[in-house]
């Protein structure tokens, strides 16, 4: 089992960013970590989620779509089927995710401190890939994982002006 961050092309041949990709017998776990604190509200059909922190609130583009565009981008670029992965959005330790529900299978949405447990039931799972599959789709992967710092500023760069619009 290993991680790995990682930048893959999307549809019009940016580069997107996968904040962690774990690849193991169980699945292909595309995990969105989101660094947000207070209460969070969000379903899997919103466009945008809430936070509200301080008494104020604060709108973020809903991380179960986001991730389900990785995992599209994904399919596309390893050419292995929607089942073999897991969309996991994950919150760190100050959030408290006061009502958040998913109805789709595959879908999960965790804080920091629920990460464990989540993790330690994924053992269960029956095994979806063999260490072969599991090495391929690591190294496809591999090269998204070395990109300059020029190039991931770049990245960063082109996501501010997306969302200044």
């Amino acid at each position: 089992m290993g991680s790995i961050n990682c930048y893959i092309p999307n549809r019009s041949g940016d580069k997107i960013e996968i904040d962690m990709i774990m690849l193991c017998q169980k699945g292909i776990y595309v995990i969105e970590n989101k660094n947000y604190s207070g209460w969070i509200f969000g379903d899997e059909k919103s466009k945008n989620w809430c936070e509200i922190l301080k008494g104020k609130k604060y709108f973020f583009y809903n991380p179960i779509k986001q991730n389900k565009s990785h995992i599209k981008n994904l399919e596309k670029q390893l050419q292995v089927g929607d089942d073999k992965y897991v969309s996991l959005i994950t919150f760190n330790a100050n959030a408290n995710l006061k009502k958040v529900s998913t109805e789709s299978s595959g879908i999960y949405v965790v804080g920091y401190k629920q990460l464990k447990k989540f993790m330690k039931k994924q053992t269960d799972k029956p095994d979806i890939l063999i260490d072969e599959e599991i090495e391929n789709i690591y190294q496809q992967l591999l090269p998204g994982t070395k990109l300059s710092d020029e190039e991931k500023q770049e990245h960063v760069n082109r996501i501010k002006q997306q969302y200044k619009k």
